[in-house]
């Protein structure tokens, strides 16, 4: 569903160089990599239009192929699989050179008599990352350090942070919670005696399945963030939509869980080369599943190869300690850099 804040976005870019003509088309080029549905995104492109300088326009969508390059020897080719490995010497550091696209390339606007058309070459989620900036700067200068949480629904980022906080002694920690309805994230780990504040998408940011900086900004005002050495934010659950967007943190992780299957790296590579911490979640589920751990692994260190990794168990508390280690020594690394 990323697809729709991405229209909105394109809508927006091109109300912005349209000086209030009437727009007729939309180039677009979008990078395979980030994975935007053509179908899907000419969809919602109907709908978002509708009274805006953009309502009955074209939107032109050119999908840009992934191309790699390897630093070790080299070679470049086009990317088919998502296994960001290079096939000619083994290696792993490498660089999307083209595929990773996101941008109105041009407008053509005004009436069918004297249409004008207009290079833009600007990023869709410009105005997404001028506010992640601003929110940036706000967390260097209360010296917080902020992590943001996704995963898919129901993987236990919420029980994971239900454990693992009972254990930060000495740190400062804040949460923002992100849902489209309800509150019962946040009334759990406010029982922890922590500030926790709600973020809910709909209805007043219409139902979005992440959270974008604009939402985040939006809640800062509940928080002291002077007070707090870490802010953690559990993002909407969802595999793709909330690694588009950047909200102003320091690091993304990501929560996976078990019962998901052994080929959610191989389905969902924005996420998992998004984040540079990948939790394993519900390992007390393996004796239950046909899940083949080893294979999971491979799976995702071919998507992003070397990331680091934790196995844990929310239920049992294996590998909490670790987890709590990792989240101690960012918090008071960077308080310290501060």
């Amino acid at each position: 569903m990323h697809e729709l804040s991405i229209a909105s976005a394109i809508v927006a870019t091109a109300q912005k160089h349209a000086d209030g003509s009437v727009v007729s088309v939309v180039t677009v080029r979008a990078g395979r990599l980030r994975q935007v549905v053509p179908e899907s995104l000419e969809f919602y492109w109907d709908l978002v239009t509708r009274g805006t300088v953009c309502d009955g326009a074209w939107l032109e969508l050119e999908v840009v192929p992934a191309v790699l390059a390897c630093a070790s020897c080299a070679h470049e080719w086009a990317l088919e699989a998502p296994l960001f490995r290079c096939p000619a010497c083994g290696g792993t550091d490498v660089t999307v050179v083209r595929g990773n696209e996101l941008e109105v390339e041009s407008i053509e606007k005004g009436g069918s008599m004297h249409r004008t058309r207009v290079k833009v070459l600007e990023d869709v989620l410009d105005a997404n990352s001028t506010i992640a900036a601003a929110n940036r700067a706000d967390f260097d200068r209360a010296g917080v350090t902020v992590i943001n949480i996704m995963s898919a629904p129901g993987a236990g980022k919420t029980s994971l942070l239900e454990r693992v906080l009972r254990m930060l002694d000495g740190v400062r920690v804040g949460v923002l919670e992100g849902d489209v309805q309800t509150t019962l994230d946040a009334d759990r780990l406010a029982s922890l005696h922590i500030p926790v504040t709600q973020i809910n998408t709909d209805p007043g940011f219409g139902g979005e399945c992440h959270l974008d900086a604009n939402m985040v900004r939006s809640a800062l005002s509940s928080l002291t963030l002077e007070e707090l050495d870490l802010l953690l934010i559990e993002n909407v659950g969802n595999l793709v939509c909330p690694a588009e967007f950047r909200v102003g943190e320091d690091h993304r992780v990501m929560v996976s869980s078990v019962a998901e299957g052994e080929d959610k790296p191989l389905k969902y590579p924005l996420m998992f080369r998004a984040c540079e911490l990948v939790i394993v979640n519900k390992l007390d589920l393996l004796p239950h599943l046909d899940f083949d751990l080893d294979r999971y692994l491979y799976n995702l260190d071919a998507v992003h190869p070397g990331v680091e990794r934790l196995l844990v168990s929310a239920r049992t508390g294996e590998g909490i300690d670790a987890l709590r280690d990792w989240l101690f020594r960012i918090a008071t690394r960077e308080a310290a850099a501060v």
